[in-house]
């Protein structure tokens, strides 16, 4: 007898366990009290946020009696809402006529972030961020931390500030 069994789409948010692979088959599908055995699910390998393939097939010899169309379906891992800890490695400078900028410092629980998941801009008036900065004169610079479009996360911007002092 013909049959379609269809995975059921899935969905978690990044860092989370994987629920339960399941499918579902066509209404009026199994004679009587049958059930289907050896129907394997699995998903495409991948931990970031995206969208992976979940497949199903049968073992050989299983489920004689049907002739089985297999639909596969969609596992969606969505970003993760955070609020990093954003720390600079100094936030004074002494004015020294070269360049000079703290380094950032992006964690989540304890653990650095990669880049991929976020970028750092800079501005000298707090409103107009670009992605590099000279900062060799005296003055105030911002700092911006916003998670990137394409990474695992997603959180609100963090701004910090440093200054370069006058010599003495």
């Amino acid at each position: 007898k013909p049959i379609t069994v269809t995975v059921e789409n899935k969905s978690n948010i990044f860092g989370e366990a994987d629920p339960q692979l399941t499918y579902s088959v066509s209404e009026n599908g199994l004679v009587g009290s049958d059930t289907l055995s050896n129907i394997n699910l699995s998903r495409t390998d991948g931990e970031n946020v995206g969208t992976y393939a979940i497949n199903l097939n049968q073992s050989d010899g299983s489920n004689p009696n049907y002739d089985i169309t297999f639909v596969p379906g969609t596992f969606t891992i969505g970003t993760k809402s955070i609020t990093p800890e954003v720390a600079l490695s100094q936030d004074t400078f002494t004015y020294n006529r070269g360049q000079q900028k703290p380094t950032v410092y992006v964690r989540y629980n304890g653990t650095d972030m990669s880049t991929s998941d976020y970028e750092v801009l800079y501005s000298t008036d707090g409103n107009n961020f670009i992605t590099t900065i000279d900062s060799k004169n005296k003055g105030t610079y911002y700092i911006k931390v916003e998670a990137k479009d394409s990474g695992n996360y997603t959180f609100d911007s963090i701004t910090k500030t440093y200054t370069i002092n006058p010599k003495p």
